[in-house]
C-alpha cells in the first residue's frame, strides 16, 4: 500500500484517519457501516482491522446494535444457513416495513417461489440480447459529452443508464423517468433526513402503475408480473408492489454505484486505463476484481431465529447481524493480497452480489450494462483523470455510492 502522504494526493485514500476514533479497540465496539468518515475507501482498511481483531463484534450503532460479521467464513455459513439467519429484516436499521418485502425479505420456501416470476427477464440469455439497447443508451449518454472533454461520469452516465435500463424493463414513462431516480436515491441514501417519506412517494406512483398495466398490459416486468401467480394463486396488487419497492433502488442505484467506484479507480489508474484499451476482452474479469476491491454494496443484514453460535460467539434469537461483505472480500484466508487490484485474479469468489439462495436477482443485469460501458468509454474517452479529488461525492448508505465524479479526458479520434 503506497504512503499515507501519496494517498492523500488521490481520492481513494484507505490509509487516511477515519477520524478522531481511529483504532480497533473503539471501532469493535462502535462501528457504524454508515459513518461518513469512512469514505476515500478508509471503510476496507477499518473492516480489515475488524475482521483481523474479531470477525463477530457487537457494536452498538444503529439503535439497538448488532453484530458486525465480517470473515468470509462466518458470513459464508449465514448464507447457506437461511433457517437459523432469516433475511427480514434485510437491512440496518430496518426500512420500517411489518412485512418482509418480496422477494429480498421472503426465506424458505416462500423465497423461490416469488423469485420465479423474475427469472426470466432478468436471466442471462435476456440480458445479453439487451447488450444492443444498453450500448446505444451509452452512446447516447457518450455523445452528449464527449466534445467537451470533461464530464461528470456519475451523474452525465452512470445514474442515467441505469435508471433508464431499469424503468424501460418496469414499464416507467420516460417522462416519469428522472422523478423516480430522484424518489429513490432519496428513500436508499442515509443522508435524506426523511427516507420514509421518499418511500411513501415511490410507493404511491407504483400502485398508480400496476393499476394501469392490470388494464393496459405491456411488454415489461410490471405487466408480467399482473399476469403471474405463485403455485396456482395470482400475485396481489400488495405483493408486486413490493417487487417494484425493491427492483427500483437495488436495480438502478447498487449498478449506478458499482459503475461509479469502478470509473473512480480507472480515473486514478492509468496504467489499468491503457491495458484494459489494449486487451478489452479482459474488461468483464476487471469489473468483477473492482467489484471485489470496492464492494458498493457493502453488506445486508439478517435476523437470528435460534440461539447459535458464529465464529466463538453466542447469539441469541433475534439479535440483528450485518454481514460485512467488503471485509469479507478483503479477507486473506481467501484472497491472495486483497489490498491489491489483481484483473487477472482467479478464483475470485466475491461477495459483491450477495451468495446463496438470495444472490443478486439482477447480477446479469448490471454485468451487462457494465460492460458495454466499460467497453464504449474506454474506447471513446482517453486519459481519463480527476482534476480535483476535492469535488468527488461519496455517499454511505445501504449501497454506497459515488453521486459526483467530475473527470477530464481526451476525445478520441472520431469520438464525436
Amino acid at each position: 500500500m503506497a504512503s499515507e502522504s501519496s494517498e492523500t494526493a488521490r481520492y481513494w485514500a484507505p490509509g487516511c484517519p477515519a477520524g478522531k476514533h481511529d483504532d480497533p479497540d473503539y471501532l469493535s465496539e462502535h462501528f457504524d457501516p454508515y459513518s461518513t468518515e469512512l469514505t476515500r475507501g478508509r471503510y476496507l482498511r477499518v473492516a480489515g482491522a475488524l475482521r483481523s481483531r474479531c470477525p463477530v463484534a457487537h457494536s452498538d450503532a444503529q439503535e439497538a446494535g448488532f453484530y458486525s460479521v465480517s470473515g468470509y467464513a462466518e458470513i459464508e455459513s449465514i448464507h447457506l444457513d437461511p433457517r437459523s439467519y432469516s433475511s427480514f429484516p434485510v437491512t440496518i436499521p430496518p426500512f420500517g416495513n411489518t412485512r418482509p418485502m418480496l422477494p429480498i425479505e421472503a426465506d424458505p420456501p416462500l423465497h423461490r417461489g416469488y423469485r420465479q416470476p423474475l427469472l426470466e427477464s432478468f436471466s442471462r440469455s435476456a440480458q445479453r440480447t439487451k447488450s444492443v439497447d444498453y450500448r446505444a443508451m451509452v452512446t447516447e449518454c457518450i455523445d452528449g459529452f464527449v466534445d467537451a472533454g470533461r464530464c461528470d461520469l456519475a451523474t452525465d452516465l452512470c445514474i442515467p443508464l441505469t435508471v433508464r435500463a431499469l424503468m424501460e424493463m418496469l414499464g416507467v414513462p420516460a417522462d416519469d423517468q428522472a422523478k423516480l431516480e430522484d424518489i429513490a436515491t432519496r428513500m436508499v441514501r442515509r443522508k435524506t433526513t426523511d427516507p420514509a417519506k421518499a418511500a411513501v412517494e415511490l410507493m404511491s406512483y407504483f400502485v398508480e402503475l400496476i393499476e394501469l398495466r392490470r388494464r393496459e398490459p405491456a411488454d415489461d416486468v410490471v405487466s408480467r408480473l399482473c399476469a403471474a401467480d405463485i403455485a396456482g394463486v395470482p400475485i396481489t396488487d400488495s405483493e408486486i408492489l413490493d417487487y417494484c419497492m425493491l427492483l427500483v433502488p437495488a436495480g438502478f442505484e447498487t449498478t449506478a454505484s458499482s459503475m461509479g467506484y469502478t470509473f473512480l479507480i480507472l480515473a486514478e489508474r492509468p496504467d489499468l486505463q491503457q491495458r484494459l484499451r489494449e486487451e478489452p476482452d479482459r474488461i468483464p474479469a476487471a469489473i468483477e476484481e473492482f467489484l471485489r476491491y470496492a464492494t458498493p454494496v457493502r453488506g445486508l443484514s439478517r435476523t437470528v431465529m435460534a440461539e447459535t453460535e458464529l465464529g466463538g460467539t453466542a447469539l441469541r434469537r433475534g439479535d440483528r447481524i450485518h454481514m460485512n461483505w467488503i471485509a469479507a472480500n478483503h479477507d486473506p484466508a481467501v484472497f491472495t493480497d486483497p489490498a491489491e487490484i489483481d484483473i487477472e485474479r482467479r478464483p475470485n469468489r466475491h461477495l459483491g452480489f450477495g451468495l446463496g439462495s438470495h444472490l443478486c436477482l439482477g447480477i446479469h443485469m448490471a454485468r451487462e450494462e457494465m460492460r458495454v460501458a466499460f467497453e464504449e468509454v474506454l474506447a471513446r474517452l482517453h486519459d481519463i483523470r480527476i482534476p480535483d479529488p476535492d469535488a468527488v461525492v461519496e455517499e454511505p448508505g445501504t449501497t454506497w455510492g459515488i453521486t459526483s465524479l467530475p473527470v477530464t479526458f481526451t476525445p478520441a479520434s472520431g469520438a464525436a
